[in-house]
C-alpha cells in the first residue's frame, strides 16, 4: 500500500551517496531544493520515472548517484529506484540551470535510461 506523494515524503525517501565533488554536491542540494517547492504534479512525475509507481510504498528509497559513467546525461533505472547525476556537471556560474533543465527533461522524457 503506498502513500500519498508529498514534498516531505519524497524528501523522506531519498538515500543520496556521498561524493566530495563540489558539482554533485551542488546539484543534490538542487534536487532537495527542487523537492522542497514542488508542486504536486511534478513530484509525481518525479516519483514515477524512477519508480515507476505513482504512490511511494512506507520503506520506498530513491537512491540518488553520481554516475560512474563520464557523460552528460542523467541515468534513471527503476529497477533499483536510483537517479545517477552525470559525472561532467561543472561547478560554475550556469550549474544550477543545466541541473534543473536536465533533471526536467529525464523526468518528462519516455526515452530515459531505463536498466
Amino acid at each position: 500500500q503506498g502513500k500519498s506523494i508529498t514534498n516531505e515524503g519524497v524528501l523522506a525517501a531519498l538515500k543520496i551517496n556521498d561524493n566530495p565533488d563540489p558539482a554533485y554536491r551542488k546539484c543534490v542540494q538542487y534536487l532537495r531544493e527542487k523537492i522542497e517547492s514542488a508542486d504536486e504534479a511534478w513530484l509525481k512525475k518525479f516519483v514515477f520515472s524512477i519508480t515507476g509507481k505513482s504512490t511511494l510504498d512506507a520503506s520506498a528509497k530513491i537512491q540518488i548517484s553520481r554516475s560512474h559513467r563520464d557523460s552528460n546525461v542523467f541515468e534513471i533505472h527503476t529497477c533499483f529506484n536510483s537517479l545517477d547525476i552525470p559525472k561532467n556537471m561543472v561547478d560554475n556560474d550556469e550549474l544550477k540551470d543545466a541541473f534543473l533543465s536536465g533533471l526536467d527533461s529525464i523526468i518528462n522524457s519516455e526515452g530515459y535510461n531505463i536498466a
